[in-house]
């Protein structure tokens, strides 16, 4: 293979369904209490990805990376064998690579701070291949909202936001498949983009339906192969090219990285025609702190100054 070949990390988009039936989140892993928020600090990973401590079964504090790509949370196979966790039946796991068959294990109790939830079927990956402990899903964020601030390095999890909005806060708005926000509400140049947001996933991936209409009339080697790497092991390769202007709400990046591939999880939600992207943390902590609305489905972005 020619041209330069770098490795990426993308927990993206990790969808589990037992049978032909998705385990979409329906209820909360993490519960909210009138009137209450929790704050827990956060740590950035060698992919600069957000880790928070959880306990499982009330062991730990264990690390696990926080992804709002993923509808269900996952253990590590080594953590699953360490705390002896009986194991439930094999599901089928979706990522960025392709779908494959995955070993479950139940757990008792998961807590994030003050936050506990009961009886819990995790998918078991390799830690190596997730690079952590596990991976904490959005698996009962449905109806909360979840603050990622990077400046601070601490993530909230809230009730339904309620008032008036933050200075030099953008809010746009998003619809929900499978638990995960899409957003409609964005361009590159003129072109209409439908973005997921993940926070899994170290670098942001565009289709080719994007692609075409960006990079129309530019030289082939303008762009670099690359090569990304799912948490089930299994690789994707992709073209990294620079695209010189994004636009989200009345947010406006400029020369924004982006690697092209036909990734699984533009078919899986339906966007494989059209302009997608996945937008990973190196576009995500471009930003101040950004806050994902589950119940009002809306993504709201704070500026840095």
């Amino acid at each position: 293979m020619s041209g330069t070949l770098i490795a990426l990390i993308a927990a993206a988009n990790i969808t589990l369904s037992i049978g032909q039936q998705p385990l979409v989140p329906t209820e909360g892993l993490l519960p909210p209490l009138p009137g209450s928020e929790i704050t827990v600090p956060t740590e950035p990973d060698r992919m600069a990805r957000m880790t928070v401590s959880v306990f499982v079964n009330d062991q730990g504090p264990f690390q696990f990376v926080v992804d709002t790509g993923a509808n269900r949370t996952v253990l590590s196979s080594a953590l699953a064998a360490r705390l002896r966790l009986p194991m439930g039946q094999k599901a089928t796991l979706h990522d960025i690579a392709g779908v494959g068959g995955v070993e479950t294990a139940h757990v008792a109790r998961l807590r994030v701070g003050k936050r506990q939830v009961d009886n819990i079927i995790a998918p078991l990956l390799s830690a190596s291949d997730m690079g952590a402990d596990g991976i904490l899903g959005i698996d009962g964020l449905v109806d909360q909202q979840v603050v990622m601030d990077f400046l601070g390095e601490k993530m909230t999890i809230t009730p339904i936001r309620k008032g008036p909005g933050e200075k030099d806060t953008i809010v746009v708005r998003a619809r929900s498949k499978f638990g995960q926000l899409i957003l409609a509400d964005a361009r590159i140049g003129s072109e209409r983009v439908y973005v997921i947001i993940d926070s899994g996933a170290e670098y942001s991936v565009g289709n080719s339906a994007l692609r075409a209409r960006l990079l129309r009339g530019k030289r082939k080697n303008s762009a670099i192969p690359i090569e990304l790497v799912g948490v089930s092991g299994r690789t994707a390769m992709a073209d990294l090219a620079v695209t010189p202007e994004m636009k989200i709400g009345e947010v406006t990046m400029r020369n924004v990285p982006i690697a092209f591939s036909d990734v699984h999880p533009f078919r899986q939600f339906g966007l494989a025609d059209r302009p997608a992207m996945l937008l990973g943390m190196d576009l995500l902590r471009s930003f101040e702190r950004v806050s994902l609305d589950f119940e009002q489905k809306k993504v709201r972005f704070r500026v840095k100054d």
